[in-house]
């Protein structure tokens, strides 16, 4: 059995900016190429601010005129693109889900994540004996907030739960969702945050029943 390269699994798909930007540049370019995670270069060292680090800066205050180089961000591992995939299994405890990959050159190649690996499993396999429940075992769990919940609260819980996103609901039915990446444009919008997240969800919804395939 052959298995592939961080390269054939990587995203190139990916933004950079350089540490000396500010956060508002960061920003800028998130919401631009509609990416919720943004590269950050400092020579050969490579960091990532994703959208709950916005949430983290806005709720602490921090002027988004601020260099990144001033900002605490994670920094993340480096990987040669031509490395087999079984020789990062490691990683896969890290707390952190990213890895950057580097061309041969040394030059920023792409991301690499646990939901890139996972989702280079055969997918008829996946289809054929997994539900969307034993797949969302694998991934972080998704909080229902009432759609009366002040927004700058669900901020605050998104950040201290580490959420992708929030899923509203009025009388126990879903009627909307609020993910990091919306969260990015209301920060930069300065919106109020004190009105309730209904004001700023994204709505409809669609569901399914988890015993689907």
């Amino acid at each position: 059995m052959k298995f592939p390269s961080i390269g054939d699994i990587a995203s190139s798909n990916v933004i950079s900016i350089d540490i000396n930007k500010s956060v508002n540049d960061a920003i800028e370019k998130m919401i631009h190429s509609n990416h919720r995670d943004i590269v950050v270069i400092d020579a050969e060292n490579y960091y990532i601010l994703a959208a709950l680090d916005i949430i983290h800066i806005n709720k602490q205050n921090i002027s988004m005129d601020t260099s990144l180089i001033d900002i605490e961000l994670v920094k993340i591992p480096v990987v040669d693109k031509d490395t087999n995939i079984l020789n990062i299994v490691e990683y896969l405890e890290e707390k952190t889900e990213y890895m950057c990959v580097k061309n041969r050159d040394g030059t920023l190649y792409g991301v690499v994540t646990h939901t890139d690996i996972t989702s280079n499993i055969d997918p008829e396999i996946l289809m054929d004996n997994y539900t969307v429940d034993d797949f969302l075992k694998l991934t972080r769990r998704i909080k229902w907030i009432d759609e009366d919940t002040v927004t700058d609260e669900a901020l605050s819980d998104m950040a201290e739960d580490l959420l992708d996103s929030v899923v509203i609901v009025k009388d126990f039915k879903p009627i909307g969702i609020l993910t990091t990446k919306d969260v990015v444009g209301l920060i930069k919008d300065r919106v109020d945050l004190k009105l309730s997240v209904k004001e700023y969800m994204t709505s409809p919804v669609d569901c399914v029943n988890k015993s689907i395939s």
